[in-house]
């Protein structure tokens, strides 16, 4: 039963969306991933166990996420009290919380994957997982020549409607398939194209080039690194004599985008992130809360809010402090320290490895399709591994 659930949500949490609700696109796919989540915990207890899987700072992790969501909301949230400076006003604050929920129903997810499916059935998943992929890469391509838009005239955005002028992301770039962003769209693409490298065959190898050439549409520095680095790292590890070259123009082409501002943008991350830290300093143990970074409503120069740091780590240093982030490095170590070369497991290890560099640029964490491709990416590796 994990495993038809499974491949339901590898099709479905892509692509589902409200037409033309431009402001809703993440919300609708949150609540496929958490039904999902939890169907695939209550069958569980219907499915026969492969293999009993214990992670020890994983373990430590949950609990210590469980733990703050439950400080932090209900405390506050219940008694309209105040936490280390965070004041919960209203319901629409839970919002802020959901992505915290995303995770922790996410580790708890990974570890019934890991018990309850084989190695055949992680080879038929990736294929889904390649499949869905390609199909949303050529919808990408297709976007850039303003082909097959999903958002049209009369999408809403910023509560109106956009009527001749498309405003926001809908102006700029507009390459976004159904994720909603281009920057999330290219960073899903960079990382389940990966798992193409899993087969040896001809349509893997273009479905892979077709990611890359999806991440390169969206002009979108942080998806367009995160796909570069991972094929590095593979061609150097496997195919050294073409990896060392490439790795040579890569970087003289990274040089060289340095000076193309559609690719290299700061986008005033900077300025959030100093922000940021000042406001860490305030609850450097403990952080200022799950879902806080929201609430705290930082703004740019320009006067725009930010709901993330567009930095994983950042942000998790101002909401779990310097204990969660301390045991996010303790799960990481225990994760890497394991890399072996067998192809299979190495490119699921890759995948991780992507998602962490992804990280340090954007919240891939915090959009349930890409959650959902690290998880798969980390149980199928310690599947592989274990078998």
């Amino acid at each position: 039963m994990t495993f038809r659930i499974l491949q339901v949500l590898i099709i479905l949490l892509p692509f589902v969306l409200i037409p033309n609700q431009f402001e809703c696109f993440r919300s609708i796919k949150e609540t496929i991933f958490q039904c999902a989540g939890i169907m695939i915990i209550a069958a569980s207890f219907f499915d026969s166990k492969i293999r009993e899987y214990k992670n020890k700072p994983l373990t430590y992790l949950i609990i210590y996420m469980a733990l703050l969501f439950v400080r932090y909301f209900s405390v506050s949230y219940m008694w309209g009290g105040t936490i280390d400076g965070v004041y919960w006003r209203s319901i629409q604050n839970t919002w802020c919380l959901i992505p915290t929920f995303n995770m922790v129903l996410g580790f708890i997810m990974l570890k019934v994957i890991i018990e309850n499916i084989d190695r055949e059935q992680v080879l038929q998943l990736s294929r889904l997982v390649c499949y869905v992929t390609a199909i949303i890469s050529v919808h990408m391509i297709l976007q850039k020549f303003d082909v097959m838009q999903v958002y049209g005239r009369e999408a809403v955005y910023n509560g109106t409607h956009t009527g001749k002028n498309y405003t926001g992301w809908l102006a700029n770039n507009r390459v976004i398939s159904f994720i909603g962003n281009p920057m999330l769209a290219g960073s899903y693409v960079a990382l389940a194209s990966h798992f193409n490298l899993l087969f040896n065959e001809k349509k893997h190898y273009i479905f892979y080039v077709l990611g890359l050439g999806a991440c390169i549409a969206t002009m979108t520095t942080s998806s367009l690194l995160t796909f570069v680095v991972m094929m590095m790292i593979f061609l150097l590890v496997y195919y050294r004599k073409i990896g060392i070259p490439l790795l040579v123009l890569g970087t003289l082409g990274g040089l060289m985008a340095f000076k193309h501002s559609e690719f290299i943008s700061s986008s005033h991350r900077v300025e959030i992130w100093k922000k940021a830290i000042k406001g860490w300093w305030e609850v450097p143990y403990t952080g200022a809360g799950l879902g806080s970074f929201r609430i705290q409503k930082f703004v740019d120069i320009t006067g725009t809010q930010w709901w993330q740091a567009h930095s994983e780590p950042l942000q998790f240093l101002f909401e779990t402090g310097l204990i969660g982030l301390g045991i996010i490095f303790w799960v990481l170590v225990d994760f890497f320290k394991k890399i072996t070369l067998d192809r299979e497991v190495f490119i699921f290890t890759l995948i991780i490895f992507g998602g962490l560099v992804n990280s340090f640029f954007s919240f891939p964490l915090h959009i349930a399709p890409i959650v959902f491709v690290l998880i798969l990416a980390f149980g199928f590796r310690e599947i592989l591994k274990e078998d």
